[in-house]
């Protein structure tokens, strides 16, 4: 523990965890962190921590796996963040700080490399030993640190002991792909099984039900169908039996239209004389109804004739019109148009002008209020995250002060704290 808290010196970043005790009081850590005067001017914005046990390596707790274990994703000014761990024994903690300009890259290591996260697998890789050594540019970080933790196996809440418990313990997690997380889980689970999960299990049992007399009757009525299509039917018991490539078929092996058997008396071909379709075709044979078209007609209309010869007639007319003064027109356009081609090419000159002009103001603005925000956001580090400030121990009663959205702060810190003296996880 001693040399991972040295390495964290040298790499920027500390973090604070139990009093740096090696043994954890609880399977939810709270962790807060300090940076150095290096780290503080390159303005750290947001943190990923990784957490994993020593199960998850090479063979060895000193080979651990690159993607493997959980991330977490916080902000610098959220003051504290909940570990939560789900085995007993030893784990290791690794921490990166990024600046605002990489928050992509931040969420690189976030992104999961299975479509579920419950393998706890990512597509990311990180490489401990970078870690250990401080070494964070390859991952465009600001300062990283690791540290190792042991926890103790009574911390973590019991499973059930008795038949009626684990009876109780199974139907609670009937249709859940997973086990429950925490004691939290298993209550809410609980609620659910004795409530709204009843009438479920009476509908499945009802669908199940449901599904074995269809299955039932399909394998009576199938064969009649396939029968009156003209093939040979397989036997109404036998649809069930698990044959080769013919498990829940109605029709016979080796079906053919008309063929009933194919390896009759003589090793020749019975055919049906005639199939139960053709009979009904030939007796049932459909009655067309045909329906009189009349067909339908108007008297011409001439109004509509003489509205487009006036139409035409007017537009002839005043095509000649605008022929015949389009000479006297045309220089008094002209100049006007030149005029006002004139005055619209200086009027957009003065406007690409100003609108330079205020561009020009507002970045100098945006760059003094960024310069303002920067200043403030390092003084504010500095005042609540140097290295001169550490706390010996987490104090969530006396966290650092959020850098913007405080009530967010407490209700997080409060919720957590709460859910991890009453949610203790259980033990995988």
């Amino acid at each position: 523990m001693s040399q991972a808290v040295a390495v964290a010196k040298r790499a920027g970043i500390e973090l604070v965890l139990n009093g740096g005790k090696q043994a954890m009081d609880s399977p939810t850590i709270p962790v807060t962190w300090v940076f150095d005067d290096g780290a503080i001017a390159q303005q750290p914005v947001y943190l990923v921590f990784v957490e994993q046990h020593e199960s998850e390596s090479y063979g060895s707790f000193e080979r651990p796996l690159p993607n493997a274990g959980r991330r977490y994703f916080c902000r610098v000014d959220r003051g504290v963040q909940f570990i939560p761990v789900f085995r007993p024994g030893l784990h290791r903690l690794a921490v990166l700080a990024f600046s605002e300009a990489e928050a992509k890259m931040a969420q690189v290591f976030l992104r999961p490399f299975t479509i579920s996260r419950a393998y706890y697998n990512y597509a990311a890789d990180i490489h401990w030993d970078d870690l250990e050594h401080g070494v964070a540019g390859r991952y465009r970080a600001i300062a990283a640190t690791t540290v190792e933790f042991e926890v103790p196996e009574a911390l973590f809440e019991p499973k059930p002991a008795t038949r009626f418990s684990k009876l109780v313990w199974e139907w609670a997690n009937w249709l859940h792909k997973r086990e429950p997380r925490d004691k939290c889980e298993y209550r809410s689970r609980l609620t659910l099984a004795f409530t709204l999960k009843i009438p479920i299990g009476l509908l499945v049992l009802v669908g199940l039900a449901t599904m074995f007399t269809i299955g039932i009757l399909y394998s009576f009525i199938g064969p009649a169908v396939v029968f009156l299509a003209g093939f040979r039917p397989r036997s109404p018991f036998a649809v069930w039996e698990k044959f080769p490539g013919e498990g829940q078929c109605v029709v016979y092996r080796h079906s053919q239209y008309r063929l009933w058997n194919l390896y009759g008396p003589g090793g020749k071909r019975v055919y049906m004389p005639i199939t139960p379709i053709e009979v009904i075709g030939l007796v049932g044979a459909p009655v067309l109804v045909w329906s009189l078209l009349f067909p339908w007609h108007t008297e011409p209309s001439w109004s509509g004739l003489l509205a487009a010869a006036c139409f035409l007639v007017w537009l002839v007319a005043l095509c000649v019109l605008v022929l015949r003064v389009q000479d006297r027109l045309r220089p008094a356009l002209s100049a006007r148009l030149q005029m006002w081609l004139r005055a619209e090419r200086v009027q957009d000159a003065e406007r690409v002008q100003a609108k330079a002009r205020r561009a020009q103001e507002r970045n100098a603005r945006e760059l003094e209020a960024d310069q303002r925000r920067s200043a403030e956001y390092r003084q504010w580090l500095g005042e609540h995250y140097s290295t001169a400030h550490k706390p010996v121990a987490v104090d969530l009663a006396h966290i650092p002060p959020a850098h913007k959205g405080r009530a967010v702060q407490r209700l997080y810190v409060s919720f957590h704290a709460l859910k991890a003296r009453v949610c203790r996880p259980y033990a995988k």
